[in-house]
């Protein structure tokens, strides 16, 4: 068994970082070198330096000044690594079988010997046939590269680089396959420039740095223009928070950890980074930790069935979440990282000073980013705190002449384990007539305070309509409250489906009298991991009405209609797994308004049991009035409260 030792650990750990300047941008608290911020008009955020100010940026004539010493290459590339080789962090299951099994093969050999990274003569004959047959797949000089490819190209770098193959007094047949193979692959990869292919140009880059530092050779890292291109990429893919476009939120992961690997290579050649670069790669720090899940991965990755089978956690084993941390020198994401990594108690094995609830007053666990149409939602910093990630950035292909119109209304939920993850736009047909979305989502209303995240989106319709969606996630109380509201253009027959898609590995269970829905693992050690209540449907399936909750093998799809001026579509999940097998129920509540009861297309109330405890809400649908019910009088949108066994009502939430 081979044992893994120091390789290729671009990262280093966190120990004791520099306290970091606190700095104001405009109303905005900031960290590092003072900023202003200016959107452009391509939708990204702009930062520049302030003119009184320098930039924390080297003069070019002045970022060569020392050559790269055999010391700093050993510690680059033999310094402290994981379970798998760094190129795969993000990416277990994705690639096929072969050429995972061949790269582990060679990362596990040369980790074999104790005194230094070596290669078997065999595994260093295979290498080199790789690099020709990778090179054999570019058609072209100007033919791009598939990721798996890259992939394997930067592997081969790396534990080159490491076995001391690539350096300036190599033989000559590694002399060949630096300068001939692997240059060709990393302009190939620099040459994938779409954003779905930023991984594989990012990929590029590496590679690059990676034979430039091996060579010791500075001034080629100008010539090529990599700083820049770095600096590029980073400026136009993240906000000045340090969030993705959305487009790159399902491969984050392993583009964080990619980004994080070029920083240190960068850091080690002792090149700067423009200051807002360097700002925006500190917040992703940050941004990454929000994201971190139980396993390890990050919200938002796409689960492979493959991936879910290998275990998922390998994929962003430690070495990985050092590097990320590495790019942050504040101390708050240095304390919340430590928080994370041992998952709330100390090496020791007692309960940290520190606990996750507590940590929410250091650094808030949520993000919402209006530039990127997306935002996380956390009830703690507890690795098993219940999460919503939400990316809305709908684009209308319509209006581009692009045909069928894309789904963009993507949610993961997850808790312990990813529970729903996908797609959850709803269909909505109107007097027969399918409606489509004619807008992007906007932001309407936010909240987040000790008790409740709330968030609520708004998009029109194309029959004149809009769709109104609402998020909210008691922190502590540990459920979640999703409702659509479809407010059509006049009063009319309205059919509403929403699926909501299951995470790899999950499946639904259903009860046989009652309409609420198990959420559990799938395989042979099914446990439940949530609850579904379809509150605005009657508890019990003996009771008519139009509408039903149905659990499909790896969907749980809610229909409701309704003639009249609104349909009002609420769903609570509650996500405490050993809650979600005691008792629960819900009704809906008599609303009135001078004393005749109102419409449902109106407005409606609910009241809903899990455990021991209860809450109600009540949503405005039509024109706001002074409305009644359990015997409380709203003027109010929407009200969200806790009532007590006492009768007594604690106020939690509420939108006028």
């Amino acid at each position: 068994m081979a044992r893994h030792r120091l390789f290729l650990g671009i990262a280093g750990s966190i120990l004791s970082p520099p306290s970091s300047v606190v700095v104001k941008m405009g109303s905005y608290v900031g960290r590092g070198t003072l900023l202003s911020s200016e959107r452009r008009t391509d939708g990204h955020f702009s930062i520049r330096p302030n003119s009184t100010l320098k930039s924390n940026r080297m003069k070019p004539a002045g970022r060569v000044t020392t050559s790269i010493s055999s010391k700093s290459i050993d510690s680059l590339f033999k310094s402290s690594a994981g379970k798998i080789p760094p190129a795969l962090w993000g990416l277990v299951g994705c690639f096929e079988d072969a050429r995972t099994q061949r790269i582990l093969d060679w990362y596990a050999d040369g980790n074999d010997s104790p005194d230094s990274f070596d290669l078997s003569d065999e595994h260093l004959k295979q290498i080199a046939a790789r690099a020709d047959a990778l090179c054999a797949n570019l058609t072209d000089d100007s033919a791009g590269i598939e990721l798996a490819d890259s992939v394997e190209a930067l592997v081969i770098a790396h534990v080159l680089v490491a076995a001391g193959k690539l350096s300036e007094d190599a033989d000559e047949r590694w002399v060949d396959v630096r300068e001939n193979k692997l240059w060709k692959l990393s302009s190939a990869a620099l040459r994938c420039d779409s954003i779905t292919e930023l991984h594989t140009k990012s990929i590029g880059l590496e590679i690059g740095l990676v034979l430039a530092c091996a060579q010791n050779d500075r001034q080629d890292v100008l010539r090529r223009g990599f700083l820049e291109e770095f600096e590029s990429i980073i400026d136009a893919n993240l906000d000045s928070d340090g969030w993705p476009d959305s487009r790159l939120l399902q491969q984050i992961g392993e583009l964080a950890g990619c980004w994080s690997r070029i920083f240190a290579i960068f850091k080690s050649m002792d090149f700067d980074l423009d200051g807002g670069v360097q700002i925006q790669l500190e917040w992703l720090t940050r941004q990454c930790l929000r994201l971190m899940q139980a396993d390890g991965s990050l919200g938002f990755a796409e689960i492979h069935e493959r991936a879910v089978a290998t275990e998922l956690a390998e994929s962003f084993d430690k070495a990985y979440w050092r590097s990320i941390a590495s790019m942050s020198t504040d101390p708050d994401d240095a304390v919340i990282f430590q928080l994370l990594m041992a998952k709330g108690k100390s090496k020791k094995g007692k309960k940290s000073g520190l606990t996750p609830l507590m940590a929410n007053d250091l650094v808030e666990p949520y993000n919402v980013s209006e530039w990127a149409g997306s935002f996380l939602l956390r009830g703690t910093w507890s690795p098993k705190a219940p999460r919503v990630a939400v990316d809305f950035s709908y684009q209308d292909s319509h209006v581009a002449g692009g045909g069928q119109p894309g789904e963009q209304c993507f949610a993961q939920i997850s808790r312990a384990v990813s529970l729903i993850h996908g797609q959850t736009l709803p269909e909505i047909i109107v007097d027969d007539q399918a409606v489509r979305l004619t807008s992007s989502f906007e932001v309407v209303c936010e909240r987040h305070d000790d008790d409740v995240d709330y968030m609520e989106i708004e998009a029109e319709l194309s029959d004149g309509g809009t769709l109104n969606r609402q998020w909210l996630l008691a922190r502590t109380e540990e459920f979640l409250l999703v409702a659509d509201t479809v407010l059509p253009a006049g009063s009319a027959k309205i059919e509403y489906r929403c699926r909501w898609p299951l995470a790899a590995g999950m499946t639904t269970l259903e009860e046989s009298e009652t309409r609420e829905v198990y959420l559990q693992t799938s395989g042979d050690k099914q446990k439940i991991k949530a609850l579904v209540l379809p509150v605005a449907l009657p508890e019990w399936k003996a009771e008519k009405f139009p509408g039903k909750l149905v659990a499909e093998p790896n969907a749980v799809v809610l229909q409701q209609q309704i003639v009249g001026d609104a349909l009002y579509a609420p769903l609570v999940f509650d996500l405490n797994p050993s809650r979600s097998l005691e008792k629960r129920t819900w009704r809906k509540l008599t609303v009135a308004q001078e004393r005749q009861t109102v419409a449902d297309d109106q407005a409606m109330a609910f009241r809903f049991q899990l455990g021991k405890r209860q809450w109600f809400f009540y949503r405005a649908l039509g024109p706001a009035a002074n409305r009644t019910f359990l015997g409380e009088n709203v003027t109010a949108e929407f009200v969200f409260n806790r009532f007590h066994k006492s009768g007594k009502v604690t106020s939690l939430f509420e939108v006028e």
